[in-house]
C-alpha cells in the first residue's frame, strides 16, 4: 500500500514504549457529555495491519471512540495516538493519514459511483495523475468496476456500503475506520461486505478499526474489545474470549444416557441430559471425545463437539437439552405478522397523499365498512407470512402437530387483526408517508423488544416490565409461545428459564385471558380507526 508521507513538521509521537510501532494507542482516554461519561478511562492498542473490532450495544461508548480517534471531537482527558500522531495536538496529520466509513450513509446519491470518489479524491488531495489508477484500484476490491458510471440512487444498500468502504480507501491510509458498517443490511450482503473488508486487509495491508453490535462479526477481527457503559469489560482474540463465554460442549447420543450421564458426574464431567441427547461441558471438548466415550461405559452411536461462539446463543443459551432457537421461533413468527400487519396500513397515507381517499370518503360506504376492508385485507396477507414461516420449524427442530398449526394460524390472525386495526388508526391521523415511516419505526421495534418476542421477559427490571404490560403485542406472543411449547415436551429446568408466562396486577394470566385481552385491543383499535376515519382532514 502507498502510505501517506509525513508534511513538514510533522512528528510521530509514539517511537517507544509499550505501544511503539501500534496503529492505534489509547491511554486512560476518557470523555463526557454533561453528566455522562461516555468513555471512561479506556487504554489499549492495534497492532499495523491488524483488524481490530470494538464490540458492545448500542450507547456502549463505541461511535464516541471512534470520533475522538479521528479528530470529531476532542478526548476530555488521557492520549491517544493515531498512526503515531497525537489525535489532539496533530488532528491534521492524523485526518491525513485515516479513513472513515460514517454508520450514517454519506454518499450524494445524485451522483455516480465514480462521480463520488472524484470528489474524495479532491478532498483529500489525491495527485491529478493517480486518481483514475486508485479509483479503478478501490472498486477493484469491492467489486463495483461494473457500477462505477451509475449513480448511487440505483444502488442497493450493500453496494452503496461497499462503495463508501471503496471511498475511505481512495487516499490510502494506514487506518480505515468502519463505524457499523453492516447495520441495517441483509445478511448475505454484510457476508459480502466482510469479504471486501477482509480483502482490504490482505491486499492493502491497512489496519482496520471496526465498531459492530453483531457478537458473530466480532469472530472476523483478530482481535477484540467488548466495551460496556464506557469500560473496556474485555480485550483478546475470538478464541480467548469464547474460552472465557465457556467450554465446548460434546453432544453424546448412548445407548443408556441416565447410565451415561451418571458415570461421566461421578468423574467430575458438568452433563445436562437432553430429550435423546448427553449435553457434556468440557475444556477442548475434540481431545476429550476419546475419554468421554470410555467414562461412559456404554454403547454410544452418536458424537457432535460444539466450540462457543460469540452469538446471541451464547448469552442466553439453553437448557436441559431444549435449544434457544426453539424459544425463538414463535417471536420469530410474530415479529413477521407484527410488520406486515402495521405495514400493511401505509396504503391508506398513500391514498390520502395521492387524493384516492378523498374519492372514498365521499362516496357513501360507511367508515366501519372502509376500516373493516383495510384491516382484514391487511391481516390476511399478515397470517399468510405468519404461516409461511410456519414452514420453517422442522428446520430447527420444533414439532408442530397439525392441531396446533390450526391453533396457532388462528391466533396469527387475531395479532394481524389488532395490529392492523392499530396500524389504521395511526395511518388515519398522518398525512405524509415519510410521518408514517418514522412513527411505525418508533412504535414498531419498542413493542417487538418489550413483548418477550426474543428474549424472555422473567427477569425484566420493574419499570421495563411495567411497560411490557401495556404493550398489546406482549399479550399475543405469549399465547402463540403456549401453543408452540406444549407440543415441545419441555423439561422443567427449561420451561422455568424460557417461561412465557405473563401477569397482570400479580396474577398469572391463563392463556385464554390473554387471548381475550388481545381480543379486547382489537376491538379498541378497530374502533379508534373508524373514529379517525370520522375526522376530516
Amino acid at each position: 500500500m502507498a502510505g501517506v508521507e509525513t508534511a513538514p513538521g510533522e512528528r510521530t509521537v509514539s517511537g517507544s514504549g509499550p505501544g511503539a510501532g501500534a496503529a492505534v494507542e489509547v491511554a486512560s482516554l476518557r470523555k463526557r457529555y454533561g453528566p455522562v461519561e461516555a468513555v471512561k478511562d479506556v487504554s489499549f492498542c492495534v497492532g499495523r495491519g491488524e483488524v481490530f473490532a470494538f464490540l458492545g450495544p448500542n450507547g456502549a461508548g463505541k461511535t464516541t471512540m471512534v470520533r475522538m480517534l479521528c479528530t470529531l471531537t476532542r478526548p476530555g482527558s488521557g492520549h491517544a495516538a493515531v498512526a503515531g500522531f497525537d489525535v489532539a495536538r496533530q488532528p491534521k496529520a492524523v485526518r491525513r493519514r485515516i479513513g472513515l466509513v460514517f454508520q450514517e450513509p454519506t454518499l450524494d446519491d445524485r451522483l455516480t459511483g465514480e462521480q463520488n470518489l472524484r470528489f474524495h479524491a479532491v478532498l483529500y488531495h489525491v495527485p491529478a495523475a493517480e486518481v483514475e489508477q486508485r479509483i479503478g484500484r478501490v472498486l477493484r476490491l469491492v467489486a463495483l468496476e461494473d457500477r462505477r458510471h451509475d449513480l448511487v440512487s440505483t444502488f442497493s444498500g450493500g453496494m452503496a456500503r461497499r462503495l463508501e468502504i471503496a471511498r475511505g480507501m481512495l487516499h490510502t491510509p494506514a487506518v480505515l475506520f468502519l463505524d457499523e458498517p453492516t447495520v441495517g443490511l441483509d445478511p448475505q450482503t454484510r457476508a459480502l461486505v466482510w469479504e471486501d473488508v477482509l480483502r482490504l486487509r490482505r491486499e492493502e495491508q491497512v489496519t482496520i478499526f471496526l465498531t459492530t453490535h453483531y457478537m458473530d462479526e466480532a469472530e472476523y477481527a483478530d482481535r477484540l474489545a467488548i466495551i460496556d457503559h464506557g469500560l473496556i469489560v474485555a480485550t483478546g482474540t475470538p478464541d480467548e474470549l469464547k474460552r472465557q463465554v465457556g467450554a465446548d460442549t460434546v453432544e453424546l447420543i448412548t445407548a443408556d444416557n441416565g447410565a451415561a450421564a451418571a458415570r461421566l458426574e461421578a468423574a467430575g464431567f458438568r452433563v445436562r441430559c437432553g430429550e435423546e441427547e448427553l449435553v457434556v461441558f468440557a475444556e477442548d471438548g475434540e481431545a476429550q471425545v476419546p475419554r468421554l466415550i470410555e467414562t461412559a461405559g456404554v454403547r454410544v452411536s452418536s458424537v457432535h463437539v460444539h466450540r462457543p461462539t460469540l452469538g446471541m446463543s451464547t448469552l442466553v443459551g439453553s437448557v436441559a437439552g431444549f435449544d434457544f432457537k426453539k424459544f425463538l421461533f414463535p417471536g420469530i413468527v410474530a415479529m413477521t405478522v407484527m410488520s406486515t400487519a402495521i405495514s400493511s396500513a401505509i396504503s391508506i397515507v398513500w391514498d390520502r397523499e395521492f387524493g384516492f381517499l378523498r374519492e372514498m370518503l365521499v362516496a357513501p360506504v360507511s367508515r366501519t365498512a372502509l376500516v373493516s376492508g383495510k384491516t382484514l385485507g391487511g391481516a390476511s396477507i399478515a397470517t399468510v407470512q405468519g404461516t409461511i414461516m410456519l414452514a420453517l420449524a422442522p428446520l430447527i427442530g420444533v414439532r408442530l402437530t397439525p392441531l396446533v398449526v390450526v391453533e396457532v394460524i388462528g391466533l396469527e390472525l387475531l395479532m394481524a387483526v389488532s395490529l392492523t386495526a392499530f396500524g389504521v388508526f395511526v395511518a388515519s391521523h398522518i398525512r405524509r408517508m415519510e410521518g408514517f415511516s418514522v412513527v411505525m419505526q418508533l412504535l414498531l421495534f419498542p413493542m417487538l423488544f418489550l413483548s418477550g418476542a426474543l428474549f424472555p421477559l422473567n427477569g425484566l427490571p420493574g419499570w421495563l416490565t411495567v411497560l411490557t404490560r401495556i404493550n398489546p403485542l406482549t399479550y399475543a406472543v405469549a399465547p402463540l409461545r403456549d401453543l408452540v411449547f406444549a407440543a415441545q415436551h419441555m423439561p422443567p429446568a427449561a420451561a422455568a428459564k424460557f417461561s412465557s408466562t405473563v401477569t397482570l396486577f400479580g396474577a398469572t394470566l391463563s392463556t385464554a385471558a390473554c387471548i381475550g385481552i388481545t381480543c379486547a385491543f382489537a376491538v379498541v383499535f378497530l374502533a379508534l380507526a373508524v373514529s379517525g376515519f370520522g375526522q376530516p382532514d
